[in-house]
């Protein structure tokens, strides 16, 4: 089933840009990757998304300091920036809150729990631009 929602995956991995760019791919999305902050970034501004999927720890830029940047951009930051990141620390949890991601999810990850809140994050927006 097509969903015609775009979403960024930004991760210095690239096995985890394949495995996450095949599944998404799979449940109808259609997927860009990046595998870091610098050509994430020129993605976002060249582009139109509907979710941002972000890695913490890549190199040179790192996902806080995109995150940052993105949310600093008038016509970008109402995108929803998903983390996905194998930091489980509290201060990192909450430091991606402050700088504005929508969510959290710690690697390694469920899918299905990804899906879930991917929909969640989508039904959200949804909501909120009605």
């Amino acid at each position: 089933m097509e969903k015609k929602l775009k979403i960024l995956v930004v991760d210095d991995s690239a096995t985890n840009v394949m495995l996450l760019e095949g599944l998404l791919k799979e449940e109808g999305y259609q997927v860009v990757s990046a595998t870091n902050g610098k050509d994430a970034y020129i993605l976002v501004m060249k582009g139109e998304f509907d979710l941002i999927l972000l890695d913490l720890m890549m190199p040179r830029i790192d996902g806080f300091k995109l995150l940052q940047k993105i949310k600093r951009v008038e016509s970008k930051k109402h995108i929803p920036i998903l983390i996905v990141s194998a930091k489980t620390d509290e201060e990192s949890i909450n430091k991606a809150h402050n700088l504005g991601a929508a969510g959290f999810i710690t690697k390694p990850l469920k899918f299905s729990n990804l899906i879930n809140k991917i929909d969640f994050i989508f039904e959200q927006n949804l909501l909120t631009e009605q």
